[in-house]
């Protein structure tokens, strides 16, 4: 994995790919790409059916594997697809949209 950290206060930077899992609602874990970490400790991944998320990013050593593995807790979606998502980064100029009080987020189904 790689993070970076590069960016102002308040703006999205860090882009790098890893694998990240996020709990379902059966209590079992399923894998997601970690797209984006933020510099508040919130992480912005996206599924297998193109859904963006954001959620609070914890980090744990899998000693089995010898690797860290990333997990995405209390997420919401975000977006319906990377081209939603950079239209609104694009239009909040780089800025957290997410946090804005009229933006309405959505527990993943």
């Amino acid at each position: 994995c790689h993070d970076s950290s590069v960016g102002s206060k308040n703006s999205i930077s860090g882009i790098g790919s890893c694998q990240c899992y996020i709990r379902n609602q059966e209590s079992d874990y399923s894998l997601v790409e970690k797209l984006i970490q933020l510099e508040d400790g919130r992480g912005i991944a996206y599924t297998d059916k193109g859904l963006i998320l954001l959620g609070k990013l914890l980090s744990d050593l899998d000693t089995v594997r010898n690797r860290m593995v990333y997990l995405l807790k209390d997420h919401v979606v975000i977006a319906e697809g990377i081209e939603q998502l950079l239209e609104r980064i694009f239009q909040a100029e780089g800025r957290y949209y997410f946090d804005a009080p009229s933006f309405e987020m959505r527990p993943q189904s």
